[in-house]
């Protein structure tokens, strides 16, 4: 496969590139919650969009509460003390503390990412780092090595239009661009590049085979199945449960005033009155009088129980607990029960920072590459915040317990906290001075005097 010729990896990458879009947009639709209803009453299809459907989203649910918990704070060199200063800086110039976020859950959703490295703007400049989706990239990885060998972007220029008319094939130590001709495409540049790399990084989810997988894959029939039964349960409510009134031997022309309109209140009663109209005369000339009533509404118990049982079948599946669907239970946990609750929770985020961090790992040896520093030796490794603590508070609180505990020092804790190393220099010097300037304070109070001698006897 590696003597495949520049049009043959064009041809394979970008058809595998069209399968993943076509597979990634129903996956994103459920995280958007704008996937079509999968079941739907006849009598409820019959009527239009008179009743619209009701849609949960839980599908955001169970890919929020992992990605929440994926803070990566810093890339290093092992063996280095504290976040390498290049990467970090490549690193802010690129946004990619929110761009890192950006990635893992388009990784979640799709069951894969990219993270494209590339050169600067003009000669000199930072590299440029960019997320992408599997709907313009894909890319072939050697099931042996796990480098990747080949890759492909397909764009539009004209983000008004439809049509992807540009296009990049990375290869080993080449770069070729495409454009979209009047039927093929064309070769209109070529780049040659000083490594062997290729500068486009897969993000895995839950790799398999080389391979990702979504984490909707559990919770698509859940949401279809809630979907239906909450779209069903407005129609019940418009039908059944608000409460029919009926009327009997009336009819629609003693709704009328002098003139012979209709009345509005007809018009409003229509909706939720059951009428017969009065007999015709039976020559006796006896009219039999109107006659109203109630029926009594229908009750939604049976909707409530079966949305809440569908809530903690995916509760179950992800290791959330029912409060994460809006159930909450009458006598709330401690605080011990809670914690335990969300050990499931913890451990899958753990996960995927394993899964992701080889990924972050090559993109700050890319950065490094392309800064022209020595990497045939280096390792990078990323640094993420505790998936136990993922608020700045928790995470303080942590640092604090370990610090008492004389488990971590001071300095550590402040890493930990994901202070600068600038920072970090600050606070030590203040401490520094903080404790010299007490000294001295404490010396220029204590005053010189000579030793006491023994009282003189009174006389």
């Amino acid at each position: 496969m590696l003597e495949l010729k520049d049009d043959e990896w064009f041809e394979r990458l970008n058809t595998r590139r069209k399968a993943q879009s076509d597979e990634h947009a129903t996956l994103w639709s459920y995280y958007d919650n704008e996937q079509p209803l999968a079941f739907i009453a006849k009598i409820l299809e019959e009527q239009g969009d008179r009743f619209p459907p009701l849609k949960l989203n839980w599908s955001a649910v169970v890919v929020d509460s992992v990605e929440e918990r994926l803070d990566l704070e810093s890339l290093r060199v092992r063996g280095e003390e504290g976040p390498d200063e290049d990467i970090m800086r490549v690193w802010r110039n690129n946004h990619m503390e929110e761009g890192a976020s950006e990635a893992h859950l388009a990784a979640m959703v799709a069951g894969l990412s990219f993270v494209i490295v590339g050169p600067g703007v003009n000669p000199g400049d930072d590299p440029i780092i960019t997320v992408e989706y599997g709907d313009q990239v894909a890319v072939e990885i050697d099931p042996l090595t796990r480098e990747v060998v080949a890759a492909i972007k397909v764009w539009r220029s004209d983000t008004d239009t439809e049509t992807e008319d540009r296009a990049i094939l990375y290869l080993p130590g080449r770069i070729i661009s495409y454009e979209l001709g009047d039927q093929d495409w064309k070769v209109v540049g070529q780049q040659t590049q000083s490594s062997e790399i290729v500068p486009v990084v897969p993000l895995h989810n839950r790799p398999r085979r080389g391979r990702g997988r979504t984490e909707l894959t559990n919770i698509i029939p859940i949401v279809d199945a809630v979907n239906q039964t909450a779209t069903n349960m407005l129609a019940a409510l418009e039908h059944h449960a608000l409460p029919r009134r009926w009327a009997v031997n009336v009819a629609e022309s003693d709704f009328v005033d002098e003139r012979g309109e209709r009345l509005p209140a007809w018009a409003i009663a229509t909706g939720a009155i059951w009428a017969i109209p009065r007999a015709e005369d039976d020559g006796t000339g006896t009219q039999p009088q109107p006659s109203v009533g109630q029926f009594s509404g229908a009750a939604l118990d049976n909707f409530h129980n079966s949305v809440r049982l569908l809530a903690l079948q995916a509760a179950s599946q992800y290791g959330l607990t029912s409060n994460h669907f809006g159930y909450a239970t009458d006598n709330p946990a401690s605080a011990d029960a809670i914690r335990a609750q969300q050990d499931r929770e913890i451990k899958r985020t753990e996960r995927h920072q394993t899964s992701f961090g080889g990924g972050w790992a090559r993109v700050g040896l890319l950065i490094l590459l392309m800064l022209g520093r020595d990497v045939e030796t280096t390792q990078v490794e990323p640094v993420w915040r505790d998936a136990a603590t993922p608020t700045r508070a928790a995470q303080a609180q942590a640092a604090i317990g370990l610090v008492q505990a004389g488990i971590i020092d001071r300095e550590q804790a402040r890493e930990d906290l994901n202070y600068s190393q600038t920072q970090r220099d600050a606070m030590s010097q203040r401490a520094t001075g903080l404790d010299v300037n007490s000294i001295m304070s404490g010396l220029r109070d204590v005053s010189v005097e000579s030793p006491p001698t023994d009282p003189v006897p009174v006389e």
